[in-house]
């Protein structure tokens, strides 16, 4: 029969794919610059950093990487046209990406007092001139945690002196940083509406020390208590209107974080599960089996087989992370809270999260909230514009500006 054709095939790629983990988050594009340049510790890369303007008045930020050097972005108006550059230095006063036809260049150039004026901006399609201007928020390299994980992160900080409210990200699975459309783009936005956010690189990777593969969700959920501790020692934010946003996984380590500190004033979670990992990833196994065309009787019967196998390639995460309840913690949690689904997500099972939630009686809770999207999947991202909802980024912003 055909479906088992499609079935063989669909699970050879999904045996890759669900080794990686659970709940997986839409991948960036982005690839940094690979050209060996110079050391860039040789050179004040700080004071490049900030916000252009470009002959055409549009706006650039010229900010830190996750890897090396500066990166240049553009906010677009959907998925496709948020514009990444890496550049590495080369003398002073020049950064260039990687070699080749797309190589681009940004050549600064200085007034009388030294103090840089504007910058040459050379891409495949010519050169643009931008100078500096005052953006919307500042962002800063920053470093925090503890000996068990030194963690790097980007800090916006919103014009104006403040006290801000402030909300740190907790990343979803795998290898993940700060450079991220789905992390990227609420950031943005947030920092725009008067929100100080930490974005930080996830414990092993980008510039973060430490290594996810062999954590729990508990020294995870310690990561994001140095971040909150982190935000609440900064001198334009309000250190009692500080949070958690949890991304995916995140959603499993936020309540665990909220349990471990009582500076954290509110939760909110994107596409994260409330069922165990090992519950979430057999269903995820059982739905990109019926996608490949198995009857439902079919795919239900092979599913627990293919996520055992799964969990063979990370033994150690499952054995830590696995049967992992957050149902005890959102229940003692006490805080306000807000969680966004996608009812068409294919990685959380979101009936079965809504149904695990009034069982504990949350869902009735008050101050605890959830806002439900019925065509969107698990990035929350519109087909008909390749963006985030609109209504998703407003409602985040109005509930921590609220607190």
């Amino acid at each position: 029969m055909k479906w088992i054709v499609r079935i063989a095939v669909g699970l050879a790629a999904l045996l890759v794919l669900a080794a990686l983990g659970v709940a997986f988050l839409p991948v960036s594009p982005f690839v940094p610059a690979s050209r060996d340049l110079a050391d860039e510790t040789q050179f004040d890369l700080e004071e490049k950093v900030g916000w252009y303007r470009l002959e055409d008045g549009s706006l650039r930020l010229l900010t830190w990487a996750d890897e090396r050097g500066l990166v240049l972005y553009r906010f677009g108006s959907n998925r496709d046209d948020l514009g990444r550059s890496a550049f590495l230095p080369v003398t002073p006063d020049l950064l260039a990406s990687a070699s080749g036809p797309n190589e681009r260049r940004l050549e600064f150039v200085r007034g009388s007092n030294a103090v840089i004026i504007k910058a040459n901006l050379t891409t495949p399609d010519g050169v643009q001139s931008m100078v500096p201007v005052t953006g919307p928020y500042e962002t800063r390299e920053v470093r925090f945690g503890s000996d068990a994980a030194q963690l790097a992160g980007l800090l916006l900080l919103p014009a104006g002196a403040g006290p801000h409210p402030a909300v740190a990200f907790i990343h979803g699975s795998g290898t993940s940083s700060r450079d991220r459309f789905w992390y990227l783009t609420p950031a943005d936005y947030l920092a725009r509406e008067g929100i100080a956010v930490l974005l930080p690189d996830k414990r092993g990777s980008g510039k973060s020390g430490g290594e996810w593969h062999t954590s729990s969700f508990g020294e995870l959920a310690t990561d994001a208590v140095d971040a909150v501790d982190f935000l609440v020692e900064q001198a334009s934010v309000d250190r009692v209107r500080v949070g958690l946003a949890g991304f995916s996984q995140g959603g499993w380590v936020a309540p665990l974080a909220a349990a471990q500190s009582a500076e954290i004033a509110f939760l909110i979670t994107i596409s994260g599960s409330v069922a165990t990992p090992s519950e979430q990833i057999t269903y995820e196994v059982s739905r990109e089996i019926r996608n490949g065309g198995a009857p439902g009787l079919v795919a239900r019967t092979m599913a627990p087989l293919f996520a055992r196998r799964a969990k063979m390639r990370l033994k150690s995460w499952w054995k830590l992370n696995g049967s992992f309840d957050p149902i005890p913690y959102w229940r003692d949690l006490g805080r306000p809270s807000l969680m966004f689904f996608g009812e068409a997500d294919q990685n959380v099972d979101v009936s079965r999260s809504l149904g695990l939630l009034a069982d504990a009686e949350l869902t009735a809770r008050e101050g605890f909230s959830t806002v439900v999207f019925p065509t969107l999947g698990h990035g929350l991202i519109r087909e008909d514009t390749g963006w985030l909802e609109p209504e998703y980024l407003r409602s985040m912003g109005q509930f921590i500006l609220s607190k």
